[in-house]
Parts: structure tokens; sequence; C-alpha cells
């Protein structure tokens, strides 16, 4: 059985601007996609300068859920449960709190990677390696 919470009314002034700001994240993103895209990864490229900017890239593409596609590949693998409450959070917290592992995980991983892949197969010194 679910077990609801109540709303805490008393938070309201920061929740709904927050959820304003989602959904314009969410209203962006298409546009986002295209002036955001980074040049295919090339033999010239540091991966990890390149990476940044993946990532980055990433970060203004939403998820099943909503949230960026960037938790994907965030660098620490363990959710950072210290936030006491959800309406206290930032996006980037949520980010650090995503589970990797389960559905929605999965399909937004093979999202990732297929847009990895697309970014590498322009280049084929970049498949060879």
């Amino acid at each position: 059985m679910v077990k609801y919470q109540k709303f805490p009314i008393n938070k309201t002034s920061k929740i709904l601007p927050d959820a304003e700001i989602h959904n314009q994240y969410l209203n962006d993103a298409d546009s986002n996609r295209n002036a955001a895209k980074p040049n295919s990864f090339t033999k010239d490229d540091e991966w990890d300068d390149w990476g940044k900017t993946f990532y980055a890239y990433l970060n203004l593409l939403p998820g099943i859920n909503g949230l960026p596609l960037c938790y994907i590949i965030r660098e620490d693998n363990e959710p950072d449960n210290s936030k006491a409450s959800a309406t206290e959070a930032t996006m980037d917290d949520f980010i650090m709190l995503a589970p990797l592992t389960g559905v929605t995980f999965k399909n937004d991983s093979l999202k990732v990677h297929t847009i990895l892949i697309q970014f590498l197969t322009k280049n084929s010194d970049a498949m060879s390696i």
C-alpha cells in the first residue's frame, strides 16, 4: 500500500519556482539538443576535455523521468543520500541521488550509449581506439 505524504505547504515558496524552472528545462530540451551539441570526437581531441563537453550536453537532455541524462555518466557511482529533504535539493543533488539500477536507468543508459556512438562513429580513428 502506498503511503501518501502531506504536501509541505510551508515550503510552497521554494517548490513552485523550482517546478517552474524544471518545466522550462523540459520545454527547452529540443532547442538545447541542437544548440549545445558537441562536435564529434576526433583523433585531435583529448578524451577528458571532450568528455566534459559531452557531460554538459547530457546535462541539457532530460531522461525518462525528466532528470538530466548526465546522471548516467556521473563520476560518483554511489548515491549521496545526505540531503534530508527532496524539497531542499537542487538538480545537482537529484543527479547524485539517482539510482544506477532499474528500468529507468537501463533505458536512459541505452539512450546515452546511442548518443555517444553517434559522436564516435563519425570518426573512424576514434572507433579503432
